[in-house]
């Protein structure tokens, strides 16, 4: 597969008609992430004679976004565009048009990709809180904290720069002993099981929300095949 970075002013080429998977375009996301911090960036692109902007099936690898071009994005022949998008958290931050052309070839026709509809945004930006939710769960954080005696135990939630942070404060016991155990107090060994629920829970929430995640990729992709899965 033949690569070939997109720059500015320069009109990418796509291929021949009909072409598939015969080249990959690359996207450098560098001085982007360099001024605007860590963001997702997403691609559109827009057949030539077409009014319907579609999205792209693409990967990411570190600073460059990867537009693998399938037989679907080569259907048509002529002068296309593509618009590539960057977005801090919910925020579109920045954006550039780029020209496409694609070379006329005697092989028949291939099918459009499916006209691109209001939902669309709707897939995309699920992706985006999904990626975002992973982050916070990989990054949280857990500390206990003891109060005075008979306080009303509590968590507090706040947000740190690596992700959220949960501090729970139990209170302390007369002589640090109390009969009542697992109400006034808790043993290195309920701590220790304590933690180990919440990891627990954390996994569990994190591959639901991998597997979501999964779902949408799913989804973007099959519209570049013109049919959902």
């Amino acid at each position: 597969m033949k690569s070939i970075l997109a720059k500015d002013f320069l009109t990418v080429d796509l291929g021949r008609r009909g072409e598939n998977f015969a080249r990959q375009i690359l996207f450098d996301l560098g001085p982007w992430r360099e001024i605007y911090g860590e963001g997702h960036a997403e691609l559109l692109a827009e057949l030539p004679e077409q009014s319907h902007p579609y999205p792209c099936a693409t990967v990411r690898e570190d600073n460059l976004l990867i537009w693998k071009v399938s037989a679907a994005d080569t259907s048509v022949a002529g002068k296309g565009k593509c618009e590539l998008t960057y977005y801090v958290g919910d925020q579109l931050v920045k954006s550039a048009v780029f020209h496409t052309f694609i070379a006329d070839s005697l092989a028949e026709p291939g099918d459009p990709p499916a006209p691109y509809t209001s939902w669309v945004n709707d897939v995309f930006r699920a992706k985006a809180d999904a990626i975002d939710a992973k982050k916070e769960i990989e990054n949280m954080s857990v500390s206990l904290e003891t109060l005075p005696e008979y306080s009303t135990p509590d968590v507090i939630k706040s947000q740190k720069e690596s992700g959220i942070h949960l501090t729970f404060r139990l209170p302390s016991a007369s002589n640090g002993y109390t009969p009542v155990r697992g109400v006034d107090y808790f043993t290195p060994e309920d701590l220790l099981l304590f933690e180990s629920h919440i990891e627990s829970q954390l996994n569990e929430r994190l591959g639901d929300l991998e597997e979501g995640l999964d779902h949408i990729l799913d989804l973007q992709a099959s519209l570049i095949g013109g049919e959902m899965a």
